[in-house]
């Protein structure tokens, strides 16, 4: 077979190329002389792309062949010596690469030495396990690299430089991603710096891409660095992006790491356990309340790098309970233990407000009229149930009112003659039974359900929450679910005492004591708010 030689690559020589250039130190093997007389009717065809001639080798069919930059295509410049030295002291090339997916597939000559020279990875894939050697010629295939990537690996291998401003910013940065690849790590800094410096504006339109590719290359430290600090800034910008469920472990200790987080921790472990949710292999819905133990064990292993991360001592006692105690058993028990002490001490004196006593059942009576005359009118408040026998601790938190009905639009409260049912609906509802005192760890909360009444409010029936949830007549209780989750375990009891609690808020700017009296507004310079 005959090679292909650098008559098949060069259709234009430049008047000065008659001598060989000052820099070539040894004689070339070939004389120039007969190459350039052959060469008639000069016309300069651009150097990365040319016809190739069928006839010379079955191997040479692709439409285009493209080897790498020989001159400046401008003001004919020659590439640094050792590329230029390489190319006329050998009379071919003997590898043979193609690029791209049909049917955008370019072959590209290139040299083994040079390349096997130029990075391990090349050095491994064309040895004979992994190249097909063909009639004295490698032919290696990269189908993953687009044809207009590679020939800036190629240009950069051969010539030693990269100019940036050639190239488009996606071009850049897939020609980064091909680099790492192929183990070509010494121009990944200058690449990623560029980006930086110079298409800062492009990073931030493509913040969301950016970052997912960055955490995919572990050289791409400082892209990860440049996007975890804009995404601490608000960190919105990628939890509600299509690249969330498809971020990878090192995002997630790299952001979690940081101090400077836009974001309430317990938000960060809110979106840390949808992302978990999503990498399970079943999708299912995402439920607080709905996961089998084996789902569980699966969420666990997927976050136990990240659970130690999650600063829990900043979670007020509501935030832990709402968003943490439902996945209580994806954290270890020794770490539990250590962090709900924390909270607490820490979340009580950060707490505003304080629980003002209004009814005692041993105390006041056990009768639905008693309940209503002391109880009602009276904003939020939360009641405290002990069972007979068990002495378990169950109740519930209104944050409305006893004795609250709407009429025309408007909230009023109905007088004790009236005997209607009313529900009422609140989101920040809950019920709970903290256990008894010797086994306080069974502590568990219910928390309203989606469209569904929270309050049962009648004059003839003591505190009852949700339709038949917790459900109070003088000293029987009786638990149907329905509205909140099942946390109760006996259907019918009796009660030994009761106790109903105001909820009263402090506004720490004017140091003074307020109530709950609204669930949504400030009225009459009156907070209304939730409680936590």
């Amino acid at each position: 077979m005959t090679y292909p030689t650098i008559t098949d690559f060069i259709y234009t020589i430049p008047p000065w190329l008659t001598t060989p250039p000052s820099f070539i130190t040894t004689p070339p093997i070939f004389n120039m002389g007969p190459i350039i007389s052959s060469i008639q009717n000069h016309s300069f065809i651009a150097p990365t792309e040319f016809q190739v001639s069928t006839s010379k080798s079955s191997l040479l069919d692709a439409p285009y062949c493209i080897f790498p930059d020989i001159f400046d295509s401008v003001n004919y410049n020659l590439k640094p010596e050792s590329y230029f030295h390489y190319l006329f002291t050998h009379r071919s090339a003997d590898l043979l690469i193609e690029v791209g997916k049909k049917p955008n597939i370019v072959k590209f000559w290139a040299h083994t030495k040079i390349l096997s020279n130029s990075t391990p990875y090349f050095k491994c894939a064309l040895s004979s396990s992994w190249a097909r050697f063909e009639n004295d010629i490698f032919i290696f295939k990269k189908p993953n690299i687009t044809p207009q990537v590679f020939h800036i690996v190629l240009d950069y291998i051969y010539s030693g430089k990269v100019i940036w401003k050639k190239y488009s910013e996606k071009d850049i940065m897939d020609f980064l991603v091909a680099s790492d690849e192929l183990l070509i790590d010494r121009i990944l800094d200058e690449g990623q710096c560029h980006l930086i410096e110079q298409k800062c504006t492009w990073i931030l339109y493509n913040l969301k891409f950016i970052t997912f590719i960055s955490f995919r290359h572990k050289s791409f430290e400082k892209l990860q660095n440049y996007c975890i600090e804009k995404i601490c800034k608000n960190p919105i910008l990628i939890f509600r992006s299509n690249y969330f469920f498809k971020l990878n472990d090192a995002f997630w200790i790299k952001f979690l790491k940081q101090d400077n987080i836009q974001m309430e921790e317990f938000e960060i472990w809110y979106n840390l356990i949808l992302w978990g949710i999503g990498q399970l292999s079943t999708t299912k819905r995402l439920s607080y309340f709905n996961f089998s133990k084996k789902e569980l064990a699966d969420l666990k292993s997927i976050l136990q790098h990240f659970i130690p991360l999650i600063r829990f001592t900043e979670f007020s006692v509501y935030q832990f309970y709402t968003f943490v105690w439902p996945f209580r058993d994806i954290i270890d028990l020794e770490l539990r233990k250590e962090i709900i002490p924390k909270i607490k001490r820490l979340t009580l004196a950060k707490i505003h407000c304080e629980l003002k006593l209004l009814l005692r059942a041993t105390r006041d009576g056990f009768t639905s009229k008693v309940f209503h005359q002391l109880c009602d009118n009276k904003g939020a408040t939360i009641v405290l149930i002990k069972v007979k026998h068990s002495d378990e601790i169950i109740g519930g938190y209104n944050p409305i009112c006893w004795g609250y009905k709407k009429r025309d639009d408007v909230w009023d409260y109905w007088s004790l003659n009236e005997s209607s049912t009313r529900y009422l609906y609140a989101d920040d509802s809950f019920i709970f039974s903290l256990g008894t005192c010797k086994n306080s760890w069974n502590a568990k909360f219910g928390f309203v359900k989606y469209n569904k009444p929270a309050i049962r409010d009648d004059p003839n029936l003591g505190p009852c929450f949700g339709k038949e949830d917790i459900y109070m007549k003088n000293k029987v209780c009786s638990s149907e679910p329905s509205s909140f989750n099942n946390i109760i375990s006996t259907k019918s009891f009796s009660i030994i005492e009761y106790e109903v609690f105001q909820v009263v808020y402090k506004r720490s700017e004017e140091n003074r004591w307020i109530s709950f009296m609204n669930p949504k507004y400030f009225e009459n310079d009156k907070y209304v708010g939730p409680i936590f």
